[in-house]
């Protein structure tokens, strides 16, 4: 797997994007993508470390974040 730049710009759009319009939220839910299949335990510690990074830039600084991963990604905008 190769996280490229693209993603991490990706991910800190999706934040900036979150912050703008969540500012009165309690919590945020977002779908927490799966780490990484790795293909040899040699690269599987930067590629934990990258998938970690990407994480990092997705929920910086919003409110309370829960990452939730499932079946199927589901969109809501109510409980």
């Amino acid at each position: 797997m190769n996280l490229t730049t693209f993603t991490i710009k990706n991910n800190i759009q999706v934040n900036q994007l979150i912050q703008e319009h969540c500012k009165n939220t309690t919590a945020t839910f977002i779908y927490l993508p799966a780490p990484p299949a790795l293909e040899s335990s040699e690269e599987e510690e930067l590629i934990y470390l990258q998938y970690l990074h990407l994480l990092t830039k997705l929920t910086f600084d919003l409110p309370p974040t829960i990452l939730v991963h499932g079946v199927s990604a589901v969109t809501s905008t109510t409980l």
